[in-house]
């Protein structure tokens, strides 16, 4: 069996393009209005990086930003608005009917592992984090968070068993600071690069 909780969207490139992100229930995600635009001039966006709710949820996303980038926002059905709205609101109603409770830092030993790309335990989480490090003096001692996930995967929870408040994560860009959003990893290219030399 295979459960999975708290999933995070990559939203490097969404930081690249300068839009706001904003705290939600269950994560940090990049706020739109009715036609996918996000705060950045043009910029749209769809998918989980907007909320997580699944394939049908992102296709509708897809349908109304790709309409409204291209100026045809009046090709938007009634049908895909309400696919979009129905399907957030069953995301919505999903992550209010099976929230992740607090009591599961008492299920973890200190063979845990808490960060899997460093190998991180639990044990050497604790044993190396007090009152009054700061969350990146923590992973720096365990390399918590540092590996090629960045923390995406477990940011959240390394946080959580340092007993760190959301309000002692977020920073001024407004994204917690165990997430990596913060350290953009593309770049703009001209096509013409990717084309190769000979302009094909």
């Amino acid at each position: 069996m295979c459960v999975g909780h708290g999933f995070t969207p990559s939203l490097e490139l969404a930081t690249a393009a300068g839009r706001a992100s904003v705290e939600v229930t269950g994560g940090t995600f990049v706020g739109v209005d009715d036609n996918q635009l996000t705060s950045a001039p043009a910029v749209y966006a769809a998918g989980e990086v907007t909320g997580i709710g699944g394939a049908a949820a992102a296709h509708a996303e897809g349908v109304v930003a790709g309409y409204a980038a291209a100026g045809r926002a009046d090709l938007i059905t009634a049908r895909t608005s309400r696919a979009r709205v129905a399907a957030h609101h069953f995301s919505t109603r999903l992550a209010t009917a099976h929230p992740i409770g607090d009591g599961w830092q008492t299920w973890l030993e200190d063979t845990t592992v808490v960060c899997r790309c460093e190998a991180t335990t639990l044990g050497q989480l604790r044993g190396a984090h007090s009152a009054e490090d700061s969350a990146r003096a923590t992973r720096l001692n365990t390399r918590a968070g540092l590996g090629p996930c960045q923390a995406r995967f477990c940011g959240a929870n390394v946080d959580a068993i340092c007993g760190r408040r959301a309000a002692d994560r977020t920073v001024a860009s407004g994204l917690p600071a165990a997430t990596p959003q913060n350290r953009p990893i593309a770049q703009p290219i001209r096509l013409g690069e990717l084309a190769g030399h000979d302009g094909r």
